[in-house]
């Protein structure tokens, strides 16, 4: 997912929200309805996205500090 794939390359605090709806072709405000803050739209990203990669994303975030 680009959220996970933002949150690798920048670390969390090097993109802002902005940056997140920029590469996924959203608004913001479609964000917005969906996620009160980057974090929990990372964290669903990793959630949603480690029963398809065998767990590997969530993996690398974890293992590079990207959440808590």
């Amino acid at each position: 997912m680009r959220t996970v794939e933002i949150a690798i390359e920048r670390g969390l605090d090097g993109f802002i929200i902005d940056d997140l709806v920029q590469r996924a072709g959203y608004a913001r405000k479609t964000f917005a309805n969906h996620f009160s803050c980057k974090e929990e739209a990372i964290a669903m990203a990793a959630i949603l996205t480690t029963d398809h990669y065998n767990d590997e994303p969530l993996n690398e975030i974890t293992h590079q500090n990207i959440l808590p």
